[in-house]
């Protein structure tokens, strides 16, 4: 016996019928999505306002981000969810090193960025 599923068609983002044999799915502790990435059975996807507050923003600051493709996002029918190991990555590589101290020592410290637009120069 056989039954139609639908696949996506990578090359032009459509859905496509495929004939598969029917098979009595099996459970596993991991679901894999594709060749790179795999979802732990107990991790679930966050919505929006969980994904908002898990990053300390406002709703409306993830939605632009969104927009803007700044963060990764899945799009399940209308509704928004993120990955959690996602968002943990996007946090790692929008950190930023301290700067170094400059000595308070050094006489060549000039305090004032702009110099010339103070009046000292």
């Amino acid at each position: 016996m056989y039954s139609i599923s639908r696949i996506l068609d990578r090359n032009r983002g459509q859905l496509k019928d495929r004939m598969l044999p029917n098979e009595e799915p099996t459970l596993t502790d991991e679901t894999q999505l594709d060749s790179t990435k795999t979802i732990a059975a107990g991790e679930r996807l966050l919505t929006i306002r969980e994904a908002a507050q898990y990053l300390a923003v406002s709703v409306s600051t993830l939605y632009g981000w969104v927009w803007q493709r700044r963060i990764p996002f899945v799009k399940i029918g209308r509704a928004l969810r993120f990955d959690p190991h996602d968002l943990a990555v996007f946090i790692e590589a929008n950190k930023h090193v301290p700067r170094k101290e400059i000595s308070p020592s050094s006489s060549r410290v000039n305090p004032c960025y702009n110099t010339r637009a103070a009046g000292k120069g």
